[in-house]
């Protein structure tokens, strides 16, 4: 309200300093227009400008709005992702992939198993909440903030869901979870970040 009011102001007062000065130039010139003409033609330009003026802050209230909503969700995903149960699955997953005798597929027991679908659930909600077609959380916040978890996920599953993708005959089985590693790993090699990964208790 103040933005507006601030713009309203300063066109109003610009607007009748022109017509002032237009008034004055054309009677230097042997015009004889009215200065009252003169402030019905600007008025017309005033009203524009408030228009404009509304626009632009009802343009800046929503991208603030919008971008407060992005930062909650991604909030809420970050939480998720740091919950005690969770940090324990991927702890699990981490020591059965990256350790220096990574277990075989046929080799995973009932707790692996329950582990790694914890973890590709919370990558594939991610990945929702990034791509879906309300684009809730952009790819530009999740990323910065949380692409050190999704990576490390992805790298210690990524041999695993592509073995089950053939396995099942399911080509789209955890299809939005590849597709945020691969993304993070996108972002991660344009941002110059190196792929190393170590394991450590």
């Amino acid at each position: 309200a103040i933005a507006f009011l601030g713009i309203m102001v300063g066109t109003l007062s610009l607007g009748l300093m022109i017509s002032i000065l237009v008034w004055g130039i054309s009677h230097l010139v042997g015009s004889h227009s009215s200065l009252f003409t003169i402030i019905e033609a600007l008025s017309a330009a005033v009203a524009a400008a408030a228009v404009f003026a509304a626009g632009f802050i009802a343009y800046r209230e929503l991208k603030a709005s919008s971008r407060s909503r992005h930062l909650e969700g991604a909030d809420k995903v970050f939480n998720e992702f740091n919950a005690e149960e969770k940090i324990a699955d991927r702890g699990i997953v981490y020591r059965a992939f990256l350790g220096d005798n990574p277990k075989t597929f046929d080799a995973l027991t009932e707790d692996d198993l329950d582990a790694i679908k914890s973890v590709l659930n919370s990558l594939d909600r991610v990945a929702f909440l990034v791509y879906a077609d309300e684009d809730w959380i952009p790819e530009e916040i999740v990323m910065p903030w949380m692409h050190p978890i999704i990576h490390k996920c992805w790298r210690s599953l990524e041999d695993y869901v592509k073995y089950e993708q053939v396995r099942r005959g399911e080509p789209f089985f955890y299809e939005h979870a590849e597709r945020l590693g691969k993304a993070c790993g996108k972002w991660r090699e344009a941002k110059g970040i190196k792929d190393t990964i170590k394991l450590v208790d």
